[in-house]
């Protein structure tokens, strides 16, 4: 906080890219109780029908800064040198500024939460505006092979495109994320054992003069959770890319070190990730 008294909340800000579980993950914070604004974006069937659980104010800044950059939530290309300096930047600032005054304003002390895959690509935008909160960041992998198969099917988009997109939101979002808290989590371990996976999450949030974050896994929320997660909504497995194409050298490299980091040697991943910063796709 600009007056040096620590934040007395943490905002739980899930990245992950577009297709990776990050739905899941939110859907399964805002059931046991996570306050997510108070427009979240309607299930739309054919796409998620279970639910985004994306605030719907924030997504449209998003996408009127990426139109004005002349990019796209789907291009692989990095954003135009300086644009944090830009009036496109500028508005998307205070744009954001009033919706987080608005949802969750200032002085109070309730945690709360926030996801959008074209998040992964603004971390360095909104870092700054969390100044009266703690962030904590939850960086979510889902198989990049997936991930690509899924956007295939959706969207038409090639597999190899796709991978390459998955390695540009998650490379971004971890690169801007070094230096604060943060967690990296998979996809699989949400399905397999949610209330492992926010037990872990709690125990690395339980940051000092903090109390612990209130989800609840053992109350109405858990049940609705439990119903909720639904192995039979996975629709791609990880083989359906390897069997066609195989992944990116590049791809496969960062995916290797962000799985070691999701087994918990994230503090020793730093190193590893930063001897893959690069800015284009090769």
């Amino acid at each position: 906080m600009t007056d040096g008294t620590a934040p007395a909340r943490r905002a739980l800000i899930v990245l992950g890219m577009h297709r990776s579980g990050t739905s899941a993950l939110s859907g399964t914070f805002w059931r046991l109780g996570l306050d997510l604004g108070s427009n979240l974006m309607p299930p739309e069937e054919g796409s998620n029908s279970l639910g985004f659980y994306e605030h719907n104010s924030i997504v449209p800044i998003h996408e009127i800064l990426l139109r004005a950059m002349g990019s796209h939530w789907s291009s692989t290309d990095p954003f135009p040198e300086n644009w944090l300096e830009s009036a496109a930047a500028d508005e998307a600032r205070a744009s954001i500024r009033a919706v987080l005054d608005h949802d969750f304003p200032r002085g109070t002390s309730s945690d709360w939460g926030l996801k959008d895959p074209r998040l992964c690509r603004f971390v360095r935008l909104w870092r700054p505006l969390l100044d009266d909160v703690e962030p904590c960041f939850i960086l979510v992998r889902r198989d990049p092979a997936e991930v690509a198969a899924s956007l295939n099917t959706r969207d038409g988009m090639a597999l190899e495109d796709a991978a390459w997109l998955w390695w540009r939101y998650m490379s971004e979002a971890e690169r801007d994320t070094r230096g604060a808290h943060r967690i990296f989590v998979d996809y699989d371990q949400l399905l397999s054992d949610w209330r492992g996976l926010i037990e872990r999450i709690g125990a690395a949030f339980m940051l000092p003069g903090m109390s612990a974050l209130a989800l609840d896994q053992n109350g109405p929320g858990a049940q609705e959770v439990d119903r909720y997660l639904d192995p039979a909504e996975r629709h791609h497995r990880a083989r359906t890319m390897r069997d066609h194409t195989g992944l990116p050298e590049k791809v496969a490299s960062f995916d290797a070190i962000f799985r070691a980091a999701v087994q918990g040697n994230a503090g020793e991943m730093d190193e590893a990730f930063a001897e893959l910063d690069h800015d284009a796709k090769a």
